[in-house]
């Protein structure tokens, strides 16, 4: 049997990702692997079966979903051994299921996002601290520009400056904004461009030779917590609702873009490879996913029009008519 070095195989692993492109946020599971089995096992550099059967076992104080993400996350790493040497006969336990996730993204009226808007344009601030006077002005851009391309909020809060051609109009989505999924531009429309030209300027008075584009006081960026809860306090005062998220206006950009779409099953295709690559699905079936929640895409599939490709940048109604 061939026995295989573990520090040299994750090297190995490890460039093959860089290579590809690929997801980097697997690296950081592999390397609790190892390190765990560097402990468990002291002494021992070959990967051995013991170490895998050890890893797949559930620890009683573990939920069901951090199990699933740190044995999957070993997973490519051990097909990867496998794949390279088949002699080697590791076996690899059976992934544990995930629950699937009840949740069904919710898809804005235009009632809803004018009244969200308006109540993001007009929220004034309470004094004048800087982190006050800075949230007055990102708040309205901010959303904007994750309804208006789709944008994940992590990687609107983690964007910084020097990513941002305003003179294009074009966002680089860097792999460290990415948190590990597909670098990519991103194509803003001229009504967002000129939106962020004006925010620019008015941030660079607050914060001057700024290194974040959606600063916090201090020039840091944002928590995940700071977007979803000024995101759901503005709701509740503007709609009145609640169970509503910022990563929805993600989801109503991909939702509203199949809709807008006419033509042949045929000619869908092309456009949904063009939106997988434009939102950063690092895979199709993610884009395919969101049929269920599309109410025309049976419309769609059924249409005899032989339109041309959709421009995937679609006119978005002016900050002030939102």
């Amino acid at each position: 049997m061939t026995t295989v070095n573990l520090s040299k195989t994750i090297d190995e692993y490890f460039s093959y990702r860089d290579l590809c492109g690929l997801k980097q946020c697997p690296k950081e599971g592999v390397r609790k692997f190892y390190s765990f089995s560097c402990k468990a096992f002291p002494g021992e550099d070959t990967l051995i079966q013991a170490m895998i059967d050890t890893w797949w076992e559930k620890r009683d104080t573990e939920r069901v979903d951090s199990y699933c993400i740190r044995v999957c996350q070993v997973l490519p790493y051990l097909k990867f051994v496998i794949a390279r040497y088949p002699n080697a006969e590791y076996i690899v336990p059976d992934t544990p299921k995930w629950k699937l996730s009840k949740y069904v993204p919710h898809f804005y009226t235009k009632e809803e996002l004018t009244k969200f808007f308006k109540e993001c344009d007009n929220m004034g601030h309470h004094n004048n601290m800087l982190e006050c006077l800075l949230n007055e002005i990102e708040f309205p851009v901010l959303f904007r520009l994750l309804l208006s391309t789709g944008m994940r909020t992590t990687e609107v809060r983690l964007l910084e400056k020097v990513n941002v051609d305003l003179a294009k109009g074009c966002i680089y989505i860097v792999r460290e904004a990415t948190k590990g999924y597909m670098e990519r531009r991103v194509f803003l429309h001229e009504s967002m461009r000129r939106l962020l030209v004006d925010y620019d300027a008015a941030v660079e008075n607050l914060v001057p030779n700024r290194k974040v584009f959606f600063p916090n006081d201090h020039d840091q960026t944002h928590s995940d917590e700071w977007i979803s809860i000024h995101f759901k306090r503005i709701w509740k005062k503007a709609v009145g609702t609640d169970g509503v998220i910022a990563y929805d206006l993600r989801h109503h950009f991909i939702i509203d873009r199949i809709n807008s779409w006419t033509g042949r099953d045929y000619e869908v295709y092309p456009k949904m490879m063009a939106l997988c690559k434009y939102v950063g699905h690092s895979d199709l079936e993610s884009t395919y996913s969101y049929y269920a929640y599309a109410p025309q895409m049976g419309q769609i599939m059924d249409s005899a029009s032989s339109a041309k490709m959709d421009r995937m940048i679609q006119s978005i109604p002016p900050p002030n008519e939102m």
